[in-house]
């Protein structure tokens, strides 16, 4: 038996022993849609900073876009914790 046929949930990966479940690349893929994500967000908040400003057509409307955007994330988010505790709405 070699060592990248032992028992169990260990692997050797480019001399690397790794345990447990693991496929390479899902790491990388998680941080980079991750640092997407961040890069929409912040660049969403400057817009919308520098649309108040009296910036350009285009960041006005990625201002008005990226505020819908928040709005609904808010209106969900409340529907959730409604959802969660009915027996507050009794208590208004």
């Amino acid at each position: 038996m070699t060592r990248a046929d032992a028992p169990g949930p260990e692997k050797i990966i480019r001399n690397v022993r790794v345990t447990g479940p693991y496929e390479p690349g899902v790491g990388n893929m998680i941080v980079a849609v991750l640092l997407g994500v961040l890069v929409l967000v912040i660049g969403g908040c400057a817009c919308v900073f520098w649309a108040e400003r009296g910036g350009p057509r285009w960041a006005r409307v990625v201002a008005t876009a990226t505020l819908m955007a928040s709005e609904l994330l808010r209106s969900s988010d409340k529907k959730r914790r409604r959802g969660l505790n009915p027996s507050s709405q009794d208590d208004d």
